[in-house]
């Protein structure tokens, strides 16, 4: 009842861009469950420089946008599909991002991966507190 009363709080745009989020969220975890990684990164078109006329708040609310909708679904994302949700949206609005890969050992054996996603140095998905070491961006 709680979610549903803050739903009906936030503007029009914020509940147009919840529902974009949730649909890019569920596309990204259909799309690298079935596909291997190197098929899914072939759905992003480059787009060779940034627009100079970026609106800072379009970045936050597409940040808040993927925090929000990731709270609700019933599946659990990785960071790999709320990078890709986040820059299909950032795409479909014209603006340049980079998806960041990195590793970082856990322990002494194990290793682990993170994906973040970032718009000049605006962290759109976060990077984390941890020190990945960068192995590959796009």
């Amino acid at each position: 009842m709680k979610l549903i009363h803050r739903f009906i709080e936030i503007s029009y745009k914020e509940k147009t861009l919840f529902m974009e989020a949730l649909l890019f969220l569920l596309y990204s975890k259909i799309l690298l469950f079935i596909f291997p990684f190197k098929t899914c990164i072939r759905q992003f078109k480059s787009i060779e420089q940034l627009n100079h006329s970026i609106d800072i708040s379009t970045l936050k609310n597409v940040r808040t946008a993927i925090f929000r909708a990731n709270k609700l679904v019933f599946w659990k994302n990785i960071c790999i599909v709320n990078s890709f949700a986040a820059r299909m949206m950032l795409q479909s609005r014209g603006i340049a991002s980079v998806m960041h890969l990195g590793l970082r050992y856990k322990n002494s054996t194990n290793m682990e991966a993170h994906a973040w996603l970032m718009v000049g140095d605006i962290n759109i998905t976060p990077k984390g507190e941890e020190n990945y070491k960068e192995i590959y961006h796009f």
